[in-house]
């Protein structure tokens, strides 16, 4: 499924696309691998980065890719806690979704319906 989110940016136009997965997650190290394997095939400039699922490492990590040079102009999020974290350290940042940057994730949150429509795109759970 990770796959489906990198094609669905790429055919968007987005060349430079980050994942943030869980570290301790099997689900997450599966997201990753499709993920991982999709971008090389369509030859993305990717990052994929295991997050330990606590506190502030989303933010952290995400502060680490948007400062750096390359800056990514899609994220990909393994669940939706991730996603959430994600969304909040944009917003901190002053960077509008999809404005600035694309976000794609997994999950079907009931939050989700408050960010608004375009905003966050969806795939299944797996």
């Amino acid at each position: 499924m990770a796959a489906v989110l990198v094609e669905h940016l790429h055919a968007r136009g987005h060349r430079r696309v980050a994942g943030l997965f869980g570290a301790m997650s099997t689900t997450g190290l599966e997201r990753r691998a499709g993920f991982e394997r999709a971008a090389a095939a369509l030859g993305l400039e990717a990052q994929a980065m295991a997050v330990p699922h606590s506190t502030g490492e989303a933010e952290r990590a995400l502060a680490g890719l948007l400062s750096g040079p390359g800056r990514p102009d899609a994220l990909v999020a393994s669940n939706g806690v991730m996603l959430l974290h994600i969304l909040r350290a944009l917003r901190a940042q002053g960077l509008s979704v999809p404005g600035d940057i694309a976000l794609a994730g997994f999950d079907n949150n009931d939050w989700m319906d408050f960010v608004g429509q375009g905003t966050c795109g969806r795939a299944g759970s797996a």
